[in-house]
């Protein structure tokens, strides 16, 4: 979906029980974009379009993952794509751990004064 964020009063949508909808990081990233949509695909839903809208009336193919019975099970192994999402989850918490901000008080302070200044000229 394209449209304006959540601070914009973002875009009204039905949705049904159980579905999941997706973080703007997911569709802006294209790899994890393509695995998000093997995985609506594998389990009998469609593939993501590059763009525009879906077209509800066109068949899917059916269900790709068998729904019925005790052994029921993907067609395919997921672990792979587990163990990556894990290890890039993993690695992005490395890095904010080692994020530092440094706040120059020189430069705070003339940023105030200026913002004084337009103040004391805005109220003239």
């Amino acid at each position: 979906m394209r449209g304006p964020s959540h601070r914009q009063g973002g875009i009204p949508i039905e949705a049904e029980g159980d579905e999941i909808i997706l973080t703007k990081g997911v569709y802006r990233n294209p790899v994890l974009r393509s695995m998000a949509s093997q995985i609506n695909y594998a389990a009998g839903g469609r593939k993501f379009e590059a763009g525009g809208p879906v077209n509800p009336l066109r068949d899917s193919g059916g269900s790709r993952v068998p729904t019925s019975g005790a052994a029921a099970a993907p067609m395919f192994d997921l672990s792979p794509i587990i163990n990556k999402l894990d290890d890039l989850v993993d690695s992005n918490n490395r890095m904010i751990h080692r994020i530092k901000v440094v706040n120059n008080l020189q430069e705070t302070q003339e940023g105030l004064n200026t913002l004084n200044s337009l103040q004391a000229e805005a109220d003239v």
